[in-house]
């Protein structure tokens, strides 16, 4: 089974995206990786770019699924993404006082796309684990819920069944400073488990 799991690069004053960190623990001992063909893409935190690049990737790669991870600063749980929005905030994430009103993704294109992953068993296996764990219908206009949507449109254009979504992930709380321990988050190690938990309802869910 070939799996795409992708994350982001770090942006603004974030030395470490938690999305890219949970992957690269994953593959760096998960033996998932030793049974099934999994490619990890870490993303630039363009629009432009970032597009490109997973287009690209799922073309080539042709994946039976892919499952993205972004950071939602401020959330204190695993948020399970249910649609992406055929839309996008015009701004460059590194520059937000350019800000211009929300554009389509993509002409004549459908306005949102669902997650094709198993949502209702990840989540009813996270929180069987006491893993903090939300729903969400709102991935939001910026980069995230512009991946999740290219996401869902190229493996829809690629015929072959392939499911395809998208998990917010909250701050690591190993970059928490004392200064700022009120700020939502949870540790690394807890976050890597969940994702695991949900790559592996994944590939099961193909066997059903």
């Amino acid at each position: 089974m070939k799996i795409l799991l992708t994350g982001f690069e770090p942006f603004g004053d974030l030395e470490v995206n938690p999305s890219q960190a949970i992957l690269e623990r994953i593959t760096d001992g998960h033996t998932l990786c030793n049974l099934h063909e999994i490619n990890t893409v870490i993303l630039p935190v363009r629009f432009d770019s970032a597009g490109a690049r997973i287009k690209k990737t799922i073309q080539e790669f042709k994946p039976d699924a892919i499952l993205s991870l972004g950071l939602s600063d401020g959330s204190d749980s695993i948020t399970l993404e249910r649609k992406a929005k055929n839309l996008k905030q015009d701004v460059d994430v590194l520059n937000t006082k350019n800000i211009n009103g929300p554009k389509l993704i993509l002409l004549g294109r459908p306005i949102s796309y669902k997650s094709t992953l198993p949502l209702e068993r990840i989540y009813r296996s996270l929180m069987d684990r006491n893993i903090p764990v939300t729903m969400s219908d709102d991935a939001g206009k910026y980069i995230c819920n512009y991946v999740f949507y290219l996401a869902c449109h190229q493996i829809k254009l690629l015929k072959n069944s392939g499911k395809a979504g998208f998990i917010h992930v909250p701050l690591m709380s190993e970059q928490i400073l004392e200064s700022t321990s009120d700020v939502p988050s949870l540790p690394l190690s807890l976050m890597v488990n969940a994702i695991e938990s949900c790559i592996e309802i994944i590939i099961t869910s193909f066997r059903l």
